[in-house]
Formats: structure tokens, C-alpha cells, sequence
């Protein structure tokens, strides 16, 4: 998606200057330069790639040492929010149904908060960070309430696996859609 959308800017078909971005989730205890961070990856892999202008840029903090530094991460994320009606949420299904790192039945009246990784998805993630003592332990997300108070939501799902998750996903949170297959 972000490919395509890129594409569109470069063909001047669409501008995003006025666009304010917001992050769904990252891992915690990760600096903004470390090329894992979900800031790193969404910066060089889509926002400096088409006009989205710094101050439009709201994507949560990852940086700290400690569980009380990610708290107040998540504080912080959670007060601007509140201050912010998302016309757009846009999003993607883990494998095991997650939205952001919220698993299937999290409680919908969470707004951004800390959550532990599960086992399997650090053992997921240790062939990126090299093993699992360097994975991230912890990550902020936008709880349900926040993905829910979204104008518009867009769900999307890669491959078949996360397909298969998506749609038993959206049934475990109740969330009535539209499916749609989309070849971009």
C-alpha cells in the first residue's frame, strides 16, 4: 500500500502536506534511529518519501529503559489522542488476529497502553533483533477504543495466513465489515 501510494504523489496525483500520521503501535525500549523501530521503518519506508510535513508527523515515542518510561510513553500518546478525531485508520492483521499488539479479546475500553509481547511473537521477532535477550519485551498501542473512534477504518491482511486471521479477528471484536479483495 504504502508503494502504491507513493507512487500516486510522484505521479502528482495525490498530496499528504496536510495530512496528519499517527502510529498504531511500537515496540518499546527502541531509539528513533534504530532501523527496527516502527518510527525508523515508517519514516524511510513511507513518510520521507512523499511531502508529509514534521509537524503533521504524531507517531508514538518507542525510546526508554523502563517499563515506567514506556507508561508514561503510552500517557502522553493516549492525551493526544484525545485531542484528535481520526478521520482514517489504517490497518493490518497479525497473524494470530492482532490489531497493533492488541491480541484477540483485549478489552475494547483500553486506549493507548503498554502491552507484554507474547512468547511467540518475540520468538517471531528474535531473527530480527539477533536473539530473543535483544527482542523487545514490551509494546505501545493504541488500545481498541482508539481503532474504534476512527471515522473510517481500512483492515487489510497479506497472504493467506493473516487473511484467515483477519476474519477471525474481526468476529472476536464484533467489528461488522466489508471484505474486499484489492490487487494494487
Amino acid at each position: 500500500l504504502y508503494q502504491y501510494l507513493i507512487r500516486k504523489y510522484e505521479r502528482n496525483e495525490v498530496s499528504f502536506k496536510d495530512v496528519q500520521f499517527f502510529s498504531l503501535d511500537g515496540l518499546c525500549g527502541l531509539p528513533k534511529d534504530d532501523k527496527n523501530s516502527y518510527y525508523h521503518i515508517l519514516t524511510n519506508s513511507f513518510l520521507n518519501k512523499i511531502d508529509a510535513q514534521e509537524k503533521n508527523i504524531h507517531l508514538i515515542k518507542e525510546e526508554g529503559k523502563t517499563l515506567e518510561d514506556f507508561e508514561k510513553n503510552a500517557k502522553e500518546y493516549e492525551e493526544l489522542l484525545s485531542k484528535t478525531q481520526l478521520d482514517l485508520q489504517l490497518l493490518s492483521f497479525g497473524e494470530n488476529g492482532h490489531i497493533g499488539s492488541n491480541e484477540p479479546n483485549t478489552d475494547f475500553n483500553l486506549g493507548t497502553h503498554v502491552v507484554p509481547l507474547t512468547q511467540e511473537t518475540r520468538e517471531k521477532k528474535k531473527a530480527i533483533f539477533g536473539s530473543l535477550e535483544n527482542t523487545p519485551q514490551y509494546a505501545i498501542t493504541q488500545g481498541i477504543r482508539n481503532v474504534l473512534q476512527a471515522k473510517e477504518i481500512i483492515a487489510m491482511a497479506k497472504g493467506k495466513g493473516k487473511a484467515k486471521a483477519g476474519l477471525i479477528d474481526i468476529a472476536s471484536y464484533g467489528i461488522l465489515c466489508y471484505i474486499h479483495s484489492l490487487h494494487l
